[in-house]
């Protein structure tokens, strides 16, 4: 695994990202979920690493990427951002995992950028969004401290609060900061529930059924989620 931070939007965000394999091989960008960041998809990526290139960012305010400057923190922010790690990396076509938001992420960029994509895996989401799931999102994010006093104290609420946990030494590897920062989710410049209010307004379906989308495969959700 190695790490590299990319330059979005003409510098104004620092984006983290780790990869796997080697650069030659069939590009995979992976997009995590709401409370997670790049590294979750270590114990994939490490299997799937002998026949493709594998690159996961931390999305923006997630992990070691850089706070949004404007504060958006919405699907279209997601995908804008999704467009210039291509367009900079540089990756011309390329299959996307998406996980929960990472998901929509992912079948919003799709819609909108069909040629830019050779396959889609969305696990945990759908082009219509379950209204159950999304308001259990809405209430424990509205639950989630501002702040953690220490490492150990959001590590605590993570093993209390998520369905499940990168591998210890996925944990290990991020920086206090980038801890708190994964379990609170978001900064202090708006409230947690505004922000993910803005995340669920998509209209991602429609644009999914307008567009000529790659092949496509959706997981479901677990009864545990």
């Amino acid at each position: 695994m190695t790490s590299r931070r990319i330059a979005l939007h003409d510098g104004t965000l620092q984006m983290h990202c780790v990869t796997w394999g080697a650069p030659s091989a069939p590009p995979i960008v992976m997009l995590h979920g709401l409370r997670a960041y790049g590294q979750w998809f270590e114990e994939f990526a490490e299997a799937a690493a002998t026949d493709f290139y594998l690159i996961a960012p931390d999305q923006r305010g997630r992990g070691s990427t850089d706070w949004a400057n404007d504060a958006r923190y919405d699907t279209d922010s997601y995908v804008a951002d999704l467009l210039q790690l291509a367009d900079n990396w540089p990756l011309q076509r390329f299959a996307i995992i998406g996980h929960s938001m990472g998901g929509t992420n992912a079948i919003n960029f799709a819609a909108r950028y069909p040629e830019r994509v050779s396959a889609l895996v969305i696990i945990d989401s759908s082009p219509d969004l379950n209204p159950l799931g999304l308001g259990r999102i809405a209430r424990e994010t509205s639950a989630m401290p501002p702040s953690f006093d220490s490492e150990a104290a959001a590590r605590s609420y993570l093993r209390a609060y998520m369905w499940a946990l990168p591998s210890e030494a996925s944990a290990r590897a991020l920086p206090a900061h980038s801890l708190s920062r994964l379990a609170a989710s978001f900064g202090d410049s708006i409230p947690p529930f505004f922000r993910l209010s803005r995340i669920l307004r998509s209209d991602h379906g429609p644009r999914w059924r307008r567009s000529n989308v790659p092949p496509s495969s959706f997981v479901p959700a677990t009864p545990t989620l």
